[in-house]
This record gives C-alpha cells, structure tokens and sequence, in this order.
C-alpha cells in the first residue's frame, strides 16, 4: 500500500497488525447484524449456516505485511473462545470451523482510506482491523464511485488525499 500510496505522492505513516479472526460453528440460528461488543471486547458477524465470525482486540505489532498471515495461536483461540461464549450463550461449545490472520493497517488519525487515488486506483485500506465490520459497506461505496455516482453514505472524510499536505515528503 505504501508503493501505490507513494506513487500518488501520498506518503502515509503507517502501523501495521497481525489480527486474529474465528470462524465459528452455533448451535442456535443467529439472526443479529454485525457488532461490536464493547463490553466483552470483541466484534461478530453472523455468517450463513448459524456460524458466526470475529474476534477480539487482541492485535499484535508487525514490522511486514507478511508477518500478518501467521496462524493464530492456541492462546488466542482460547481468548476468543471465551469472548464468545460471554457474549453468546451456547448449551453445547461453539465449534471452530477455522482461524486465521492478516494485516491490517492504522493511519495517523484512525481514519481508514476510502477513495480514488488516480483515474484507474482506487482504495480502501487503514481499518484498523474492522475489515469485516466496514468492509461491505466501504467497498459498496468504492463500487458506486467506479459507476460514476455518489455513494449513499458520505465518505468524504476518509479521502486518502487528505493526508497530501501533512505528510507529503519532496516536490
């Protein structure tokens, strides 16, 4: 992201994660949108086939993208066990269909990137590991950009080029 960034004349400090995420098998038919559960610390969206999936905020700093797809450990899984069973009340245990990592990035302001770059780029990036709580919608609003109309919510605020005048090294 920093190359395309950069090649735009957009140079962002970034901070890179390693986040966690579950897949998870339930017992009970959730019909919940996604959340996000400041009590028990942690995020869900219901998927298809009562399974569930999130995590908790258990994010780790990483110096490379490639560090990002490590497996998730066994304490972290148990970590998210447990947020989940707080949060959703099972008679049997929530079956563990998979667990996996990726990178997820922080801007300065907390702000994801939402927007077009050049006339062929656009991006969605820096969502501080909510991809699957904004993901949809955000990439909803790129498509409508794509098709040449104004997104139904208004994601002016998130415009990478924000960032041209504070950070931008050189010319």
């Amino acid at each position: 992201l920093r190359d395309i960034l950069g090649r735009a004349g957009i140079r962002i400090p970034t901070i890179l994660l390693r986040c966690p995420a579950f897949k998870f098998k339930l017992k009970a038919s959730l019909r919940l949108p996604a959340l996000e559960d400041t009590l028990n610390n942690s995020y869900w969206r219901p998927s298809a086939n009562s399974t569930i999936v999130g995590g908790g905020y258990n994010a780790k700093h990483i110096k490379r993208v490639s560090e990002g797809t490590r497996e998730p450990s066994q304490s972290e899984y148990a970590y998210v066990l447990r947020l989940l069973k707080s949060r959703f009340k099972e008679e049997t245990e929530p079956l563990l269909i998979k667990g996996w990592s990726g990178a997820c990035s922080l801007t300065p302001d907390f702000k994801p990137l939402v927007g077009k770059l050049n006339k062929n780029t656009f991006v969605i990036e820096g969502l501080r590991g909510y991809g699957l709580m904004f993901g949809p919608a955000l990439g909803e609003a790129v498509t409508e950009m794509l098709l040449g109309s104004k997104p139904m919510i208004d994601v002016s605020e998130f415009d990478p080029w924000r960032f041209k005048k504070q950070f931008f090294i050189g010319g």
